[in-house]
């Protein structure tokens, strides 16, 4: 049920008219919606970058840990809406967390005769198009990921000659509750209403009211 998404454009409607702020169509909000959720994606990740702590407006956003089968090189191509890897163990009889490192690490592990990438201390690098794990024999991983936010949807039907909000076939937002608001004030910016010159009209109705 796309309860959420018919929420905001309810919001920024009574607004627009408030304001008298001009027009917008629902595929023009749902763009600034989804703008606003790449904003606010961006805004909490580079708290997870800072602390590399994840902060819990991130959690609808985390994948479900996934078992992945790497190619025979080892290989496995990287989502196409990945973001930030959340961890990845080898998938076995005994599950062990891979480590992350970057190239230059990885060629020192790779030459290190002590320590070689193992069963027991398995590695795995970032590339562009794809993840290389070590050793390239591993078959299975389980991988989870924070991804991007999905592009919400406000659908319409018509009804006895009418456009009506159509929750079947909306998408939702997938921000907790706690985030709607501030999802909704950006996607208001994006669309250029200004929230104070709508508390101005209003005040100034207010005063005409009472003058009256």
């Amino acid at each position: 049920m796309a309860k959420k998404i018919k929420e905001i454009h309810d919001q920024i409607n009574l607004l627009i008219t408030k304001g008298r702020t001009g027009y917008h169509t629902a595929a023009e909000i749902d763009i600034a919606v989804y703008m606003a959720s790449k904003w606010l994606f961006d805004f909490y990740f580079n708290m997870f970058d800072a602390d590399n702590a994840l902060h819990d407006s991130l959690r609808p956003f985390t994948s479900d840990p996934t078992i992945i089968v790497l190619d025979v090189n080892g290989q496995y191509i990287i989502p196409v809406d990945f973001i930030h890897e959340i961890g990845q163990i080898t998938s076995g009889p005994n599950d062990t967390m891979v480590d992350t490192v970057d190239r230059a690490a990885l060629a020192r592990r790779r030459s290190n005769n002590l320590v070689p990438p193992s069963y027991d201390y398995p590695l795995c690098a970032f590339n562009s198009t794809h993840i290389q794990f070590y050793p390239i024999d591993i078959t299975n991983v389980k991988f989870a990921y924070l991804r991007t936010p999905i592009q919400p949807v406000y659908a319409t039907t018509i009804v006895n000659g009418r456009e009506v909000y159509d929750d079947v076939n909306s998408v939702d937002v997938e921000w907790n509750e706690v985030d709607i608001t501030k999802l909704t004030e950006r996607a208001m910016s994006v669309l250029g209403i200004n929230l104070e010159d709508i508390k101005l009209v209003e005040w100034s109705r207010e005063r005409e009211s009472k003058d009256q």
